[in-house]
């Protein structure tokens, strides 16, 4: 038993030591780009795959608003399929009103190019906003943002709100979300850094 806690304890600290690299950390009303540390997780770390996974899928609608499309539970198998894209369908199954081209990125410096794809270990501290305060939805303000990317983004600490155009969610450790081309802003209401991997795919 003192083994897996020195063990649990060691992993806490070698991963508290890899947020450091992230730079800066996006919170509340920073406009500033995501900053982000190697992708690479900590000896040891307890999983976080239980028995089922949840993943959150967004989408626009035919005014260009984000909205989530898709909040479910999905059983851990063999060969579970979570998500997928084709050439004939490249922004994946979403919403009856979806615009069928992306939309302009409001932050092209993080736009992988045309055809490739980033993963990226991404780090988000406290927001200044207080939980309730109302947000400004809108590119550049309170951190809103939109990339010319379908992302997947999977957490490995829970407590991380996403906003979208129209309503919000809360994400816990094992959630995935599917960001498909929708404007958010990521806010941590906690008192610590949180840390998500994310695959940007430029299609």
């Amino acid at each position: 038993m003192k083994d897996t806690k020195a063990n649990l304890d060691a992993a806490d600290m070698q991963r508290r030591a890899l947020l450091q690299l992230g730079g800066g950390l996006i919170g509340g009303a920073a406009a500033a780009l995501p900053f982000f540390a190697a992708p690479a997780l900590a000896a040891g770390a307890p999983g976080l795959i239980g028995e089922t996974m949840r993943v959150v899928v967004t989408a626009n609608n035919a005014q260009g608003k984000s909205y989530i499309f898709k909040d479910e539970v999905i059983k851990r198998g063999p060969r579970p399929l979570i998500w997928q894209h084709t050439a004939q369908e490249v922004m994946g199954p979403g919403g009856p009103n979806d615009p069928k081209t992306m939309l302009p990125s409001s932050m092209p410096a993080i736009d992988p190019p045309v055809g490739a794809a980033e993963w990226r270990f991404a780090t988000i501290g406290p927001s200044k906003k207080k939980k309730g305060e109302p947000l400004e939805r809108a590119p550049g303000k309170d951190g809103f943002h939109r990339t010319a990317t379908i992302d997947y983004d999977f957490f490995l600490h829970g407590g991380m709100t996403m906003f979208l155009d129209e309503g919000e969610v809360e994400l816990n450790a094992g959630d995935v979300v599917i960001q498909r081309n929708t404007s958010h802003a990521w806010l941590n209401y906690t008192d610590g850094p949180i840390s998500f991997l994310a695959m940007l795919v430029r299609v």
